[in-house]
């Protein structure tokens, strides 16, 4: 008796302990705010192509910086974060610190990221390391109490020249190259420098023993005098001011979802996602101008304070921009105008599509910036000049080449395209001798490259429609339907055709890209599977042309399963950015986002439920690999905290939304209006993945589609949830929208 009133005992004590851990972690937990769920870490290790960068930056601003390393495992360092001008290229300028020996490359240890710090201690040396960012200018703060007595040195070398140098008392001055355009730097120091270094690429500042140097800075693409200015940013030399200033600029951003719910996993995905949606377009504005690279020469900047540049339309068009037509649309407004801006510093007055502050990269295929603003519009979006954007989009489709990867005047392919309505293929890449096509791997992109420019063709038609551009609305609308040349009605796969308008037929294997020609001499990037739905515009119609519903879920069905015959480092040799490969399906590149949601058109929603649920547990996790491929700034992640919502704008260019599978019990979020919606899905998890009904404001929605006007005028969505599919979830009907596509 007396055993068993002990055990009792026992029992009790632990139950009461783990009461008392648990409700210990609740309260940590409830405590956290929304940066506190940021990992900077997840996907800083790559499946295979460019891992995420720890960035270090305040929401949308031109100070951006990242630790120099090959990954997020690396444990050497080759340099501290500086400045990155543009997204993933790192920094032309390196910035170290020692003492004694100087290496290149650096051990770390105590390595912490946030958004807006950086912490690391170089073990070589024993120098701790701190680190802030503010808008326009960044903050060090580094202690060598642990390492020797030798000088301490700062070093700044550059990949190409470093010029203008300038030391006065505790100030330096220099400027470097980045290509054709200079950046210049104004640092200073809480501590003066013994003794100044300088040579062609590099710059060596030597101090003495002190145990705690301080150095804040900032960079300009303008003038020294604008780096002084943007210094004035931070006062003294108070890294806890900084960083408290940090943490609320981002927490403010963040904020404009807020999550209640214990799931941390869900929650550490969703705002590190969210997180990276802010990384780009950076707004370059200093103090009231920017640097036109294509004028050589600074600009007034819009409303005096905005310009926003490094923005990649291929990838963003598809998430990213919506997703600030959604919650940002100010914002989103002054990052389309940022690009007209540009189109009209052009000297042939062309629209960019990959841009930076310092050049244009002639990258992808198609000039989808169209697709945002017509997007944009239709979603609400105020104050867009697009009379202006139908001059520039008529010269550049006109004159400008229309083929992938490359830059320049029209030559024959693309005059081969305005007249026939797609690229001719060839069957092997050594045939190729057209000097308009793109060198190296790039090669002709042949039905990928016809389908965007059809798609391009057809936004470029409804902007004039919706401008009362009747002439031009027929011509690009007709141009518009140019996708169904390449339809094969046999096999229903897009086709490359041969400049006799033959089509050149693919084995089974060619078309999930295991051999032959069919990668980047067809298609972009990624199979033709990844093709196979590439009209956007035109769903209702592609619909028939598959032959119906049941033949779409076919095709999707198929889609999924194409299982890949061999081994993976022979495929991905041949196709790198298709990576994440479900069947034929590839989820770490773009153009493959929607195909998922497909399944709702082909009147099988359930499956679209279970795929998102499927790809999203597989591929975006709480861990270093947690994004399966390139994260260009801010377009993965986009994919995600739509999808994690619940809706994501499965055709752009139709201000509609499809719902999928909530991830989120309950969230809430506050429009730039004021407006505020809320949305549950109580129980929503890997297992309650399927959509049993919807209702909006307390009221059944039958349809697995809702307007952008509905969407945000909404003051509740909520889902419920069920374990097993629910074939009556929505009604039998395809979205009207996606029937009429003129």
């Amino acid at each position: 008796m007396r055993n068993r009133k002990f055990w009792r005992g026992v029992r009790f004590y632990f139950t009461c302990l783990t009461l008392v851990f648990t409700a210990a972690f609740s309260l940590a937990e409830s405590k956290k705010e929304p940066v506190d769920w940021v990992d900077t870490r997840i996907g800083g290790v790559s499946h295979l192509l460019v891992p995420c960068k720890q960035t270090l930056q305040l929401p949308n601003s031109m100070m951006r910086s990242n630790p120099e390393k090959f990954d997020a495992a690396a444990i050497v360092l080759e340099g501290l974060p500086f400045f990155t001008h543009a997204h993933r290229w790192g920094s032309p300028l390196r910035f170290n610190v020692y003492c004694g020996e100087r290496k290149d490359n650096w051990f770390i240890d105590n390595e912490k990221s946030t958004p807006y710090s950086y912490d690391v201690v170089l073990t070589d040396s024993n120098i701790n390391v701190s680190y802030a960012v503010g808008e326009k200018a960044a903050l060090y703060s580094l202690d060598f109490s642990k390492s020797s007595n030798l000088p301490k040195i700062l070093e700044f070398s550059s990949k190409e020249s470093i010029g203008d140098v300038s030391l006065k008392g505790d100030s330096l001055e220099f400027s470097y190259a980045i290509g054709r355009v200079k950046a210049y730097v104004r640092a200073e120091f809480s501590v003066l420098p013994e003794k100044i270094e300088n040579a062609e690429k590099k710059i060596l500042l030597i101090f003495g023993p002190e145990n705690n140097l301080c150095m804040r800075y900032a960079v300009s693409f303008i003038s020294f005098e604008k780096a002084r200015m943007s210094l004035k940013e931070i006062n003294g030399f108070d890294m806890a001011a900084l960083r408290k200033k940090g943490r609320e600029a981002w927490n403010k951003a963040l904020s404009i979802v807020k999550i209640n719910m214990a799931d941390s996993v869900q929650k550490t995905v969703f705002y590190t996602s969210f997180w990276r949606t802010f990384e780009r377009p950076a707004n370059f504005d200093e103090h009231g101008e920017y640097f036109n690279f294509y004028k050589g020469a600074p600009e007034k900047s819009l409303e005096g304070k905005y310009f926003y540049t490094d923005d990649w339309s291929w990838d963003t068009y598809r998430t990213s921009h919506p997703l600030r037509a959604l919650l940002m649309p100010d914002t989103e407004r002054l990052c389309l105008e940022s690009i007209l801006r540009y189109a009209s510093a052009h000297p042939n007055g062309w629209l960019p599509k990959f841009v930076s502050v310092n050049r244009e990269y002639p990258a992808m295929n198609g000039n989808h910036i169209y697709a945002s603003f017509l997007d944009a519009h239709l979603k609400g979006v105020k104050g867009l000049n697009l009379e202006n954007l139908m001059k520039h989009a008529i010269k550049t489709v006109s004159e400008k080449t229309l083929l992938a990867d490359t830059d320049g005047p029209a030559g024959e392919l693309s005059k081969f395209y305005t007249e026939r309505g797609f690229v001719p293929a060839i069957s092997k890449p050594e045939e190729e001798n057209c000097p308009e096509v793109a060198s190296g791997r790039f090669r002709r992109q042949s039905v990928s490259v016809s389908t965007a420019l059809a798609y391009d063709d057809w936004c470029i038609g409804r902007i004039a429609q919706i401008q009362g551009d009747a002439e031009n609305a027929d011509k690009f609308l007709a141009r518009g339907r140019n996708y169904k040349k390449l339809f094969d009605t046999d096999s229903k796969f897009f086709l490359p055709k041969d400049s006799n308008g033959k089509f050149i037929k693919l084995s089974p294997a060619e078309l999930r890209g295991e051999k032959g020609e069919g990668r980047n001499l067809y298609y972009t990037e990624n199979n033709a599977y990844v093709y196979r739905f590439d009209a956007e515009h035109a769903m209702g119609e592609l619909l028939e042309m598959f032959g119906g519903r049941k033949a779409l879920e076919k095709a999707l069905d198929e889609t999924f399963s194409a299982t890949v015959k061999t081994v993976k480092y022979v495929y991905f040799a041949g196709l790198p950015d298709h990576t994440a490969i479900v069947g034929g399906y590839s989820m770490s590149n773009e153009p493959a986002f929607r195909i998922p949601y497909l399944y709702n058109l082909a009147g099988a929603p359930w499956k679209t439920q279970r795929m998102l649920r499927h790809l999203m547990d597989t591929f975006f996790r709480d861990d270093i690999m947690g994004i399966p491929g390139d994260e260009d700034g801010g377009a993965m992640c986009a994919f995600v905290v739509f999808t994690q919502l619940g809706f994501y704008p499965v055709n752009i260019g139709f201000p509609y939304y499809e719902f999928g599978t909530p991830f989120l019990e309950d969230v809430e979020v506050s429009f730039e209006n004021g407006h505020k919606l809320r949305i549950l899905a109580k129980g929503a998890s890997s297992e309650n993945k399927y959509v049993k009904s919807i209702k909006i404001d307390g009221k059944i929605w039958p349809h697995y589609w809702i307007s952008h006007e509905m969407l945000t005028n909404a003051k509740l969505l909520e889902f419920e949830m069920s374990p097993v599919p629910c074939m009556n979830a929505y009604d039998s009907e395809p979205a009207p929208y996606m029937l009429n596509s003129d």
